[in-house]
């Protein structure tokens, strides 16, 4: 085929383009007696030589007689370039023609959100684009911009304001899902609304709990005993010995000093002597053991009646 083609051409035109030293294409100079016509001339180091200025094997698509001498896998869209010929590989993202085929991308979108592999960080993933705006706290790169922030962790709790119920500086430091919850601060601590601050709420359903109405014990409206419905600040208090208005005091007459089991406001006469309590069967001659308003030795209910 080479032949062929050669043989359509005019000696007298060959004469005339490539005679002596001229320019035959491309900005190539070559030598007298040098054609690019697959004949390894005397003049050529190599093969059609001068009309492979790169090396790469491939001769110049721009001189006529290589055009009409060799077939287009074998023509050079850039001789001065051996990276470039019809054999490489195209490389994206460059704006150079490698494989000298101009239907070769040198871009791709694969994943059809607009952007191409040369600019998107992730062209196999259709929510990535450099197009779109940044979603905090999903853990991606949604914009493809690193600086982008997704998370931040502002008071330095090592829990990011994603799942930090109070990233505040000011505030949060000690509050964040790691954390153990303190009870009657009103504050929640662990981030979990079911993690009760009242420690068990209002157990007894007295209508006081252990932290009182500002969430903060040791306060006046504390409950003193969230297990005994009759405990609670505003109680009235009763001969029982428990502080039932949670004012944390015992009324003096509700006080057991003897440890008989009898207090001043149940009838204890002497709370300072075990042996004496209403009901006390002791007889000791001129103490009234029992409680009764009359003395043991006077007393004829009494079993030391006559002692």
């Amino acid at each position: 085929m080479r032949s062929s083609r050669i043989e359509s051409l005019s000696s007298l035109t060959l004469l005339a383009a490539c005679f002596g030293l001229l320019s035959c294409g491309g900005g190539v100079t070559i030598t007298s007696g040098s054609f690019c016509d697959g004949i390894h001339q005397p003049t050529e180091p190599e093969l059609d030589s001068p009309y492979d200025i790169d090396g790469d094997g491939f001769f110049d698509a721009t001189n006529e007689w290589c055009i009409q001498t060799y077939p287009a896998e074998e023509l050079d869209c850039d001789d001065f370039n051996p990276a470039v010929h019809p054999a490489a590989t195209e490389v994206t993202c460059n704006d150079i023609d490698e494989d000298c085929n101009p239907a070769t991308p040198d871009t791709l979108d694969v994943d059809g959100d607009g952007s191409t592999d040369c600019e998107d960080c992730d062209d196999e993933d259709g929510t990535r684009s450099p197009a779109f705006e940044e979603i905090a706290c999903n853990d991606i790169d949604d914009d493809c911009d690193p600086s982008s922030i997704d998370m931040i962790d502002a008071d330095g709790d090592g829990v990011a304001n994603c799942t930090d119920c109070d990233d505040d500086p000011a505030t949060g430091a000690s509050v964040n899902p790691g954390e153990t919850e303190t009870t009657c601060n009103g504050i929640d601590d662990d981030c979990d609304p079911l993690t009760l601050d009242d420690e068990l709420e209002d157990q007894d359903m007295d209508g006081a709990t252990v932290c009182g109405a500002d969430h903060i014990r040791g306060n006046a409206d504390d409950d003193c005993d969230d297990q005994d419905p009759n405990r609670f600040p505003g109680n009235p208090e009763i001969c029982d010995g428990f502080d039932n208005d949670c004012d944390w005091s015992l009324p003096a007459a509700e006080e057991d000093g003897d440890d008989d089991s009898f207090r001043t406001c149940s009838g204890d006469c002497d709370d300072s002597d075990g042996s004496r309590f209403p009901g006390s069967t002791a007889c000791n001659p001129g103490n009234d053991s029992d409680c009764d308003g009359t003395n043991d030795e006077n007393d004829a209910d009494s079993i030391g009646s006559g002692c």
